[in-house]
């Protein structure tokens, strides 16, 4: 989450979670007789980071991509990744520690010794697991994995013990240990805050209370606003309307630009609105009481006045602080940080209990503001975060080519969300897309099918100078340079246009051909001179056109990137992106109907199909429409296009000639596929493969269609056409007319945790429509009551149980509810992020849907 706030709760406990062994277990005794009975054992192993041979978890990949920050005073060792962004921590690497005695050697035998304990810290909530490795650390040498959620709070310690036993210790020699592997939100790149603490680690017992660390963490702003999470919030009012916000959660900072300076500029004294407000919809922060200074963390292209004023009551004048100023220097280089302190002097009348909303100016006076650019990494109140918070974001340590001459200089990096895209009619057509932490723009034809790029008409560059005014004069600029990169072989052309823009006033058209090479980057410069300027005025540049593949529908491979766009100097090295470049298409080829832009399944007669996306159950449900008045035909299919990852047919097959369906039907019903290559005639198809799929819409049931040998047909692997599905195929409509497909997949099956989990209540007197329950929040926020909305027939009971992925109850209440249309709330738990399953069971049934925590 992007917001924190003081915790109030001065001792966390975690709940544990395991496939192995069950926390609630130690719950028989209390934590402190628990703790007091362990007490009276001692450790055979413990470290405490007070000494510089202390182990650092430095080995290994985890390891080499952390900065690892000992500090012996406090006795504590913190975690963080050096450039999440371009190099994270891998999603399952662990951080590995080899035990060692006060010789020097290592630790093996843990013979009756098999608890674990460590006190931790972490500024987000994250998922730590343990796992022990002897002999030579084989999988069939290892313990299970056992994980903690430990909570997000730098406030306060929580204590931990893994308990390994018979149910869990699995292939490990407790004789033998070789290490220790910790993980860090496993299966996630890099972890939640970047920030985490270890202030002991004991093996056997836990260590002696006076060797704890006698550091207190650190305190918390009362309200730290980070971007960091999509829910995070973004200015309002006339001001903030003014503005393009865009929310760059990689780099946990908010960029603002006036959409339109010239048609819509932000007025002169219109400010951004900022309303604070409390953890898990507490609705509004009122009190401030202790808190008067307010602390940002920002950066300008330009210098740029920055005021803050707050405003309590009804927000008149008369309940106003002061507005206070200060300059941001126009430096794009280095971030600058403010504090706003309100006295005596300043309050006014503001009542600092009851805080209405917080208005923030930028260059308060003027029409819009200087450099059009403007970007903040935190806002908070009460105190200034720590530096581990910052954004780790590299900015930018480089300015545009230096005009060193009268000739004009022009550079566009796509390194700022308000960097120009293309313009144009044909322009319409594209998907753009800047990725300002690689410093790209990406290109893409959005319905190649539907709307085709029109292969004469160009994407227009309309370049600005830094006041927002058209640079007209290109005297001494004729060389134009671009850095590129497609994934099938292309050809780039460029015109210049001036006067009117008829063709009397252009330049020919220059071409060059860029390598089909996503793995490496194309530089380019195009040169004007005598023989290609023909009537261009270069003292009255009008626009400038480029095209792809001119003269061709939509351009080759479909997937463009662009780095840098100049005239005049050619860009220096150093400005290059840096991040690394995409290989080709990985299979499995998965379609889950996760999201509701997930396709529907298209061919002649899929028009005469009801097509039902349902997100929260990832499945695709389809029924004919009017089977009686309009038939879907027999011999007619459905059919399905493979899209790969930019957007483009997926046509090679090699070596994926396996189709898994997971799929359930109201009636027995026949599922028959076939593919098509080439011009999809019979002769560049393969057979027909047929398989049943039984009748019941309270279970899933999944087949596998593989195409080798006789089946192959006339099929080319390597060049795929469509996909061809038939639902009895021999007969008109199909039995039930009730289908769902859970996912299709090539290659191989998706892991089973992605499986739907909803299925059909097979009660007849459900008390509640179970296929009519609907849960939101979804996603929620940790610490939100979820609410549940149903139709029940006749008065009853609802049973709820909340699950994790391995189907582990975590939660479970029980709710009458009445007859009718309703509303129910559940107040769940604290919870990592993740995806969960909500179980609903009545008389009528069970149905389980998926429940996504942000």
């Amino acid at each position: 989450m992007g917001i924190h706030y003081t915790s109030i709760f001065p001792f966390k406990f975690p709940l544990m979670k395991s496939t192995t062994y069950s926390f609630w277990r130690l719950l028989v005794l209390s934590c402190g007789m628990l703790w007091t009975a362990l007490l009276q054992a001692q450790p055979i192993y413990e470290t405490h980071w007070t000494s510089a041979s202390d182990p650092d978890f430095s080995s290994g990949t985890a390891g080499s991509v952390t900065t690892r920050t000992l500090d012996l005073t406090c006795g504590q060792i913190g975690l963080s990744v050096t450039d999440p962004v371009n190099a994270p921590l891998p999603a399952f690497n662990a951080y590995q520690l080899n035990p060692v005695d006060t010789a020097g050697n290592p630790v093996t035998d843990l013979s009756g010794n098999l608890r674990i304990y460590t006190r931790v810290r972490s500024r987000d909530s994250v998922r730590l697991a343990l796992l022990l490795r002897s002999g030579g650390g084989s999988s069939s040498e290892r313990s299970d994995r056992v994980e903690f959620v430990v909570p997000g709070d730098t406030a306060s310690w929580t204590e931990l013990m893994f308990v390994f036993n018979a149910s869990n210790v699995a292939g490990f020699d407790s004789t033998d240990l070789l290490d220790l592997w910790f993980y860090l939100d496993r299966g996630d790149e890099n972890f939640a805050g970047n920030g985490f603490y270890f202030d002991y680690l004991s093996i056997g017992a836990p260590p002696a209370a006076d060797s704890l660390s006698p550091c207190f963490p650190e305190a918390m702003p009362l309200y730290l606003l980070h971007w960091d999470g999509p829910s995070d919030a973004t200015f309002t009012g006339s001001g903030g309307n003014a503005l393009t916000q865009v929310l760059d959660t990689a780099c946990s900072q908010l960029a603002v630009s006036v959409t339109d300076p010239v048609g819509a500029p932000l007025p002169a004294f219109s400010a951004l609105i900022l309303n604070p407000q409390l953890p898990a919809g507490g609705g509004d922060l009122t009190d401030l009481s202790g808190h008067m200074s307010f602390h940002l963390r920002v950066r300008s292209r330009d210098s740029v006045t920055l005021g803050l004023l707050l405003r309590a009551a009804d927000g008149s004048a008369a309940f106003r602080t002061s507005r206070l100023e200060q300059v941001v220097p126009g430096d794009t280089a280095s971030w600058t940080e403010l504090t706003y302190t309100f006295d005596s002097l300043s309050l006014g009348g503001f009542d600092s209990t009851d805080l209405r909303d917080i208005w923030l100016y930028l260059d308060p006076g003027e029409d819009n503001f200087a450099g059009n650019d403007f970007v903040f990494d935190y806002f908070a109140i009460g105190m200034a975060p720590g530096p581990e918070t910052f954004s780790l974001c590299p900015v930018d340590t480089t300015t545009d080519p230096v005009d060193t001459t009268d000739a004009v200089q022009y550079a566009v990096h796509f390194d700022r969300s308000s960097d120009p895209l293309f313009s144009g009619s044909a322009a319409a057509a594209l998907t753009q897309t800047i990725d300002t932490a690689c410093s790209q723009l990406f290109l893409s034809v959005t319905d190649p099918a539907t709307t085709p790029w029109n292969g004469t008409s160009p994407i227009i560059v309309n370049p600005l100078d830094t006041a927002g005014n058209d640079i007209a004069d290109l005297s001494g600029s004729m060389q134009f340079h671009l850095r590129v990169r497609s994934r099938d072989s292309v050809e780039l052309a460029l015109q210049l246009r001036s006067g009117d823009g008829s063709s009397a006033f252009r330049t020919s058209r220059i071409s060059q051909t860029v390598a089909g090479d996503t793995l490496s980057w194309t530089e380019l410069t195009f040169t004007f001179d005598a023989g290609t300027l023909g009537g261009f005025d270069s003292t009255d540049l009008r626009d400038i056109w480029l095209f792809l593949d001119y003269g061709t529908d939509n351009f080759a491979g479909n997937a463009f990137w662009v780095d840098y766009f100049a005239f005049g100097e050619k860009p220096a090295a150093s400005t290059h992106s840096a991040c690394s470049l995409f290989p080709p298409f990985a299979f499995p080829w998965v379609l889950h109907w996760a999201d509701s832009t997930d396709g529907i399944l298209g061919g002649s007669e899929s028009v005469k199909y009801t097509q039902t996306i349902d997100t929260a159950c990832s499945q695709l449900g389809i029924s004919v429409t009017d089977p009686v008045g309009d038939p879907h035909l027999a011999f007619k299919p459905i059919v399905l296009n493979p899209l790969d990852g930019f957007g483009n047919d997926l046509s090679d097959l090699s070596g994926q000639m396996r189709f898994l369906v997971r799929v359930r039907s109201e009636e027995a019903v026949e599922l028959a596929m076939l593919l098509r290559s080439g011009d999809g005639g019979t002769g560049s198809r393969t057979e027909i493969v047929r398989q049943m799929v039984p009748a019941g819409l309270d279970q899933w049931t999944e087949l596998t269609y593989t195409f080798t040998g006789p089946d192959l047909g006339g099929f080319d692997s390597t060049d795929l056409r469509d996909v061809w599905f038939f639902l009895d195929r021999d007969e008109a409509n199909f039995p039930g007319n009730a289908f769902y497909f859970d996912y299709i997949s090539i290659g191989s099956a998706p892991p089973a945790e992605d499986n739907s989990t909803c299925v059909l209540s097979v009660s007849n007197e459900a008390p509640f429509a179970t296929a009519g329950v609907q849960i939101y929040p979804n996603p929620l926020v940790s610490g939100q009551p979820l609410n549940l909305r149903l139709n029940a027939g006749i008065p009853g009971v609802l049973d709820l149980s909340l699950l994790d992925g391995q189907g582990r109850q975590l939660a479970r209440t029980q709710r009458p509810y009445r007859s009718g249309s309703q509303e129910l709330r559940w107040a769940l738990p604290a919870l990592a992020r993740g995806l969960y399953l909500l179980r609903l069971t009545s008389d009528g049934g069970q149905q389980t849907l998926k429940l996504r925590i942000d």
